[in-house]
């Protein structure tokens, strides 16, 4: 029997199709579609195959759906009352036209909502994502629960983008209403860089609204494009036709926000809006709706709009544009800092033709709108110090010479404040500018706030965006120094920052060409050398004298202008600040400068390392005390001599007195040392001079002056770490080692400078004897220092440790001594709980490999055969059997080789909190083994994990992502839930899944309950609860909680009834405060309830202190047969139990009625 294909072709028109497709929600389930179109290559003018004028109703899938085939027809269809999508098309110019899509329903509406909970579903109603072009034209799009369009982007062609010649995109008069979303380009969707989207609003029903019980909104609270409310107020808002680009890496929706960061801005970027109608925005309904929005989420910026043969149509003036007020909530260390963002602060609109706003015209935001505001951070107190001095160091009146706050504005601006912008008519030269920190530390080092003053007057402040990292559950703390300011063409503007600047900085105008320029004047507090490139090629100051074989500059006016060219530069070297007066009687200064590189890219050449060398050379001389012998001997100087040196080496911000030294001393001699291992406490030396002072800095930044140690009587023996760099006025050593075993007397001698006499050592008292010092038998353990965490199935990889001393855990002078040498043996670790099936393989090709040199032992070539996470377990001992070291390594994930696995933390979007202790298992070395125990688990549930699983603190908490599209996830919670004591030694407290939130005490077995729930969820109580009032016995709020939670379960259920079985969770109690003990009652005895009860307490303080005994021993581990206060109990178990502790206390009740079928007799 064999398979054939046959490819043909079909023409349908005017037919009618009902109740066709198969609902799926899988990323190709187009392919249960009513008519489905696959592989068949280009258009065939010979036989052609279109769908034209065909009807289609009640279905189940897409009505239509082409893939791999190009150039079919589809043209006045009617799509009616289905689910996902409408039209699903791929391949090549492909022709929509004339289409009417209408009631089509999310795909988790038809589906279970255990399922439909986890669905990142977002297809349009006509869906081309995936299309490489196509026609749009004059298609309908109305009443979808989702997405009206999702298209690839339609490039606008250019001069360096090439459109092959049979690529054909068109789209043109298409209409949505009555939908989520309109017209839909998404981060992960082909063509989102292009930069061209056409889109219609109409008038609306003022009874066109959403349904909060549907369960589409109910489970999309994250992903509903709530753009409008200004967040600062709370106002609800109203609908908005465009909102401000979010142009980032990529902020994962709709798993996450559909307005959320989570990644820093891009460095450039526009969006340009072109032949684009506007019309009906207007207060309406209760609702003030907007045209152009700017995003009330993107708090750390965002990139301009520039818009041209725009239409505006019956909108209000005040409805055109909006751009809110800063986010108070990111003003905090976690986020923000103590100043806001400038998200909200810095958005710009250009209307190059005057169709949007009447004349041409630029709109910005009201950058000031809070200053002086000590909550947002913003005002003159914010101001950096270095602007609001003069050149001697005293306090200026910013005032006088900058009495405007905001960005830079001239007459013909005038203040929106319905828009909170301002409007400057005929002026469309204003422009975005990034300052952006080009150094290692942009993360680290603060540069903001950042002065903006502009010659006309005004001061604009920039903070830069958020805190977006994650460390160990909480905010590292890092933002990225890089940032955003509107700038108008043909100003002056100072810079200011408020702290160091960077070593290397750079500056971009965007989306500007020649005819836009600005002179910008960065303040240093230096005279460093400061070089700057155009484009990477360097543009050398203009007060340079280019007579000079060298570097060399003149003391000349700024001839900078606007005429001058792009990268023109001068420096003032003359301008310095100073805060004395005070005047040396001769002051000689020497610059040494280095020939800067000819392009910014280009490496750097051996006159550095020269000039490095002279620098060296002139420090260390003065230092020794050699230079002002030269100096003096000199028959120029009269016998006169330096008194003090003063350095400022290249990217020092300041210059360094250095001094003379006189003596070095042990401070503290090397203790508590181990054969071959750093002693605990190692040597600390100091140098004075001659007044006793501590120096701080002995030589130059590059080349520090150093110790070395030695043992007396064997000066040829190198001692591991026994040389040190002098610096922050001490010796600097961190593995000082001494190699044998025994007492041995330690000297430390200064290293000859470069370019000092020999003699200098000789005659100078600068050798130090310590006392004896006693070495002791090492003490190893293991460190593995190849971390290997992701492998496929059998693919080979290797396991290094390091031999460490036991006490510092730093490394050891020699990882082998003596006669004796190390063997290795690798094993696969046996987890406490959730072992995988897979085996360590071993080829004849694995060896041990013992590096002296790096201090390691690798084993190479191993593999592990099936899918899990495996913890190995390394084996060294010493042929002399003296040291023995186990430890087990990282957790290893093993994945089969087709798995197309998430490695960007950034993706992640799932995460499970688990009640332990983070640092207790860290510092025990338990980490990767409860790391690997975690991810087996979920597996053994059949969660779908698609990426690594990292742990967290925040008790403990595991970050991993979770396939959106697979539809065991529902299995998968219903079982972690049931039993969240599975991982020894952890508690399951919350789970977050792609944007849902489940916890313990909001969930039965069978049917979740997550954070949308607008209701309380109420927990039964087992025992006593101490602190309430005495004269209420809480056993009968086990009936009422019971039933209570019934009936709120049953009033949320989704979807088909199911049975529950319900689960006692932490906490196991229910406080009622005594005002609520009459309510209880009269519940207790309701119509529909009627619950028989009676009450009597006997020694009541004996039972409360055993409570509190009980509450105080540890967790017992989970046994079905045995009841205890201090675990989570099933409830037939709990009713076991129950009546044991009734037929030990008899005189506590007589009869409990649960329920309205089950009685219990006592």
């Amino acid at each position: 029997m064999y398979n054939a294909y046959y490819k043909g072709y079909a023409r349908l028109s005017n037919t009618q199709f009902i109740g066709y497709g198969q609902l799926a929600d899988g990323y190709n389930s187009d392919q249960r579609s009513g008519i489905y179109m696959y592989h068949l290559g280009d258009y065939n003018p010979n036989r052609p195959s279109f769908i034209d004028a065909c009807s289609f109703d009640g279905g189940f899938n897409a009505a239509i759906g082409i893939r791999s085939t190009n150039g079919i027809l589809m043209t006045n269809n009617v799509i009616y009352n289905t689910y996902r999508s409408g039209i699903v098309v791929t391949g090549m110019n492909n022709i929509i036209q004339n289409n009417l899509v209408t009631t089509v329903y999310w795909v988790g509406t038809g589906q279970d909502p255990s399922v439909a909970q986890f669905s990142s579903n977002y297809d349009g109603a006509i869906m081309a994502r995936d299309a490489t072009s196509m026609r749009l034209r004059n298609n309908l799009v109305a009443g979808v629960e989702r997405l009206a369009y999702r298209i690839p982007g339609e490039s606008c062609g250019g001069q360096d983008i090439y459109i092959p010649p049979n690529i054909i995109n068109e789209y043109s008069n298409n209409e949505a209403h009555s939908v989520m979303s309109g017209v839909n380009l998404w981060p992960s969707d082909k063509g989102f860089t292009y930069d061209r989207i056409v889109g219609s609003i109409t008038r609306e029903d003022c009874e066109d609204r959403i349904n909060p019980n549907s369960i589409n909104i109910r489970l999309s609270q994250i992903a509903i494009p709530g753009v409008s409310a200004n967040s600062s107020s709370g106002n609800a808002g109203g609908r908005s036709g465009i909102v401000f680009p979010t142009i980032s890496r990529n902020n994962y929706m709709p798993i996450r926000s559909w307005t959320g960061i989570g990644t820093y801005p891009c460095l450039n970027g526009l969006m340009f809006i072109t032949n684009t109608t506007l019309a009906f925005f207007n207060d309406t309904c209760g609702r003030h709706d907007v045209a152009i929005q700017v995003s009330q989420s993107n708090d750390d910026g965002q990139f301009p709009i520039a818009t041209s043969s725009m239409f505006v149509y019956n909108i209000s003036q005040e409805n055109l544009i909006f751009n809110g007020q800063p986010n108070l909530g990111v003003v905090n260390p976690s986020r923000c800092g103590d100043m806001d963002c400038d998200g909200l602060k810095k958005n710009l609109i250009i209307d190059t033709d005057g169709s949007l706003f009447g004349q041409p015209a630029s709109v910005f935001s009201q950058a000031e709108s809070l200053w002086g505001s000590q909550q947002h951070g913003i005002g003159d107190p914010r101001i950096p110090r270095i602007a609001l001095t003069n050149l001697t160091g005293h306090t200026i009146n910013i005032n006088l010479t900058h009495p405007y706050r905001g960005i830079s504005r001239s007459n013909s601006c005038s203040l929106q404040s319905s828009w909170g912008m301002y409007i400057c008519n005929s002026s469309i030269d204003y422009r975005m500018l990034i300052i952006e920190s080009m150094d290692s530390d942009t993360e680290k080092r603060r540069l903001s706030p950042v002065a903006i003053m502009s010659n006309s007057g005004y001061i604009d402040l920039i903070n830069g965006p958020q805190d977006q990292s994650i460390c160990n559950g909480y905010s590292c703390r890092k933002r990225i120094s890089t940032f955003m300011a509107i700038v108008q063409s043909g100003q002056t503007y100072q810079i200011f920052l408020s702290s160091t600047p960077p070593r290397h900085i750079r500056f971009r105008l965007l989306n500007a060409d020649s005819t836009i320029k600005c002179v910008l004047a960065l303040r240093y507090d230096s005279l460093q050398q400061i070089d700057v490139y155009a484009n990477t090629m360097y543009i050398p100051p203009t007060n340079r004298d280019l007579r000079a074989p060298g570097l060399m500059l003149l003391d000349q006016p700024n001839n900078v202008t606007l005429l001058s060219p792009s990268g023109s530069n001068y420096f003032d070297r003359r301008i310095r600040r100073q805060t004395s007066s005070v005047l040396l009687p001769i002051k000689l200064q020497i610059e040494l400068r280095d020939e800067p590189r000819t392009s910014s890219i280009a490496s750097t050449g051996i006159r550095a390392e020269i000039l490095s060398n002279i620098a060296s050379t002139i420090i260390n001389r003065y230092q020794a005390g050699e230079l002002q012998v030269a100096w003096r001997n000199l028959n120029v100087t009269n016998g006169s001599f330096p008194s003090n040196l003063s350095a400022q080496e290249p990217f020092d911000n300041s210059s360094v007195e250095l001094s003379i030294i006189n003596q070095l001393l042990l401070i503290s001699p090397p203790r508590d040392c181990r054969q071959q291992s750093p002693c605990t406490f190692q040597p600390v030396l100091v140098a004075y001079d001659v007044a006793g002072n501590v120096i701080q800095k002995l030589g130059s930044n590059e080349r520090p002056w150093q110790v070395k140690a030695t043992v007396v009587g064997r000066p040829n023996l190198n001692l591991p770490g026994g040389i040190a760099n002098y610096s922050d006025g001490q010796t600097q050593y961190i593995l000082f080692t001494l190699p044998d075993i025994g007492t041995q007397q330690v000297q430390f001698t200064l290293i000859q400078p470069d370019g000092v006499n020999s003699s200098f050592l000789a005659t100078t008292n600068l050798t130090v004897q310590a006392a004896s010092v006693s070495v002791t038998q090492a003490v190893l353990a293991g460190q593995q220092v190849n971390n290997v965490y992701v492998v496929n199935v059998n693919e080979t990889f290797s396991i290094a440790a390091m031999p460490v001393d036991n006490v510092t855990r730093l490394r050891l002078g020699q990882i082998q001594w003596g006669s004796w040498r190390w063997s290795a043996n690798v094993t696969l670790f046996s987890l406490p709980k959730f072992n995988r099936h897979g085996s360590l393989v071993k080829n004849n090709s694995s060896r041990t490999n013992i590096d002296l040199v790096a201090g390691t032992v690798t084993v190479t070539n191993l593999a592990i055969n099936a899918t899990g996470m495996y913890v190995l377990q390394i084996r060294l001992v010493s042929s002399n059997n003296e040291h023995i070291i186990a430890l087990p390594t990282n957790g290893i994930l093993v994945k089969e080789n087709s798995d197309n696995f998430i490695t960007e933390i950034d993706a992640i979007s799932s995460n499970f909190t688990f009640a332990g202790d983070f640092d207790a298992l860290n510092a025990s070395g338990e980490l990767e083994i409860i790391r690997a125990m975690i991810y087996n688990y979920l597996i053994s549930v059949d969660m779908p994990l698609i990426s690594d699983i990292i742990l967290m603190k925040g008790s403990v908490g595991a970050i991993v992502q979770v396939d959106s599209e697979n539809t065991n996830i529902s299995k998968a919670v219903t079982s972690m839930l049931s039993d969240p004591n599975a991982i020894p030694g952890l508690n399951l407290i919350m789970l977050h899944i792609n944007g849902r939130l489940y916890s313990l005490s909001s969930s039965s077995s069978n049917n979740l309950a997550s954070n949308d729930d607008n209701s309380n969820n109420i927990a039964l109580i087992v025992g006593l609860v101490v602190g309430l009032v005495v004269g209420l016995l809480l056993l009968i709020g086990l009936v009422w909680g019971y039933n209570a939670r019934e009936r709120i379960l049953t009033r949320h259920r989704l979807g088909v009834e199911t049975t529950e079985r319900f689960r006692i969770n932490k906490p196991i109690d229910v406080r009622v405060p005594p005002q609520a003990i009459e309510d209880f009652a009269d519940f207790l005895t309701s119509d529909g309830v009627k619950i028989e009860y009676t009450v009597h307490m006997t020694d009541i303080g004996a039972i409360i202190e055993r409570q509190r005994i009980l509450q105080n021993l540890p967790q017992s581990s989970p046994n079905t047969n045995d009841f205890a206060y201090d675990k989570y109990t099933l409830l037939k178990t709990f009713m076991h139990g129950l009546i044991k502790s009734l037929q030990r206390i008899r005189t506590w009740s007589h009869r409990l009625l649960w329920g309205n079928h089950t009685k219990i007799e006592i």
